[in-house]
């Protein structure tokens, strides 16, 4: 069965609860103690103020029955986690049940136990996806490993930001200049054309009226020869 869970793949728990926590999402879990253990106000107690971040819900079974369990590990499993818990005690040989075993690796949540720490690790806890002695503390410790990492990457992405936000103001500066540069090079070679253009035309009309004067005096004189002949004929 173990090789079994080993070609099946071990579902990651960290990482879910990572991914979870950076999409906002909420994380069910839902954790099966006994009748009468105290192990769900211990869990509680170490997740602190990561508390928010997880939905669970506790299922009170008989543990020492392998029907029970078995009945219970199939009904729940509909959440993102489910976990076995137990506080401590004698009978730990029950999780080296093979059905047990066989119905936990149909499993489609992260199946996670929390039973008793023994040299002997039973055939249950190894076919987990995850085993713990401490479940809320590491529920906690993802928890705020998340938000550091969170942190630290929020602060890099407002760095990266900034340097685009820098170069992007560069560039439109550099750009800024050599518009400015091209626009001044453009209006000198217009004012310099509007000034040769000036000088054209002053020397045009000066041509011009150069001419305007020849024409009037020769018009002048062609009026005065016009007049003497006039005046000859009369005589």
């Amino acid at each position: 069965m173990v090789q079994r869970k080993a070609r099946a793949g071990y579902k990651d728990l960290r990482s879910f609860i990572k991914n979870r926590l950076y999409a906002q999402e909420p994380i069910h879990i839902t954790i099966l103690i006994g009748l009468t253990a105290i192990i769900d106000n211990d869990i509680r107690h170490q997740i602190k103020d990561a508390a928010p971040a997880y939905n669970i819900q506790d299922v009170r079974i008989n543990l020492s029955q392998v029907n029970e369990i078995i009945h219970h590990v199939m009904e729940h499993d509909e959440g993102d986690i489910l976990v076995i818990s137990r506080g401590g005690g004698e009978n730990i040989q029950l999780f080296n049940n093979t059905d047990l075993a066989e119905a936990a690796l149909t499993l489609n949540s992260i199946f996670v136990t929390a039973i008793d720490h023994s040299d002997d690790e039973p055939l249950l806890q190894k076919v987990a996806d995850k085993a713990f002695i401490t479940l809320g503390q590491f529920l906690y410790d993802v928890y705020i490993h998340t938000l550091e990492d969170l942190s630290n990457s929020k602060a890099r992405l407002i760095g990266d930001l900034a340097k685009q936000i820098e170069l992007n103001f560069q560039y439109q500066l550099t750009d800024l200049n050599t518009r400015l540069a091209d626009t001044s090079r453009a209006y000198q070679e217009l004012a310099q054309n509007a000034d040769l253009q000036q000088r054209q035309l002053l020397h045009a009309f000066s041509r011009a009226k150069r001419k305007n004067n020849i024409l009037i005096i020769l018009l002048v004189l062609a009026i005065a020869l016009l007049l003497l002949y006039l005046f000859e004929n009369k005589r």
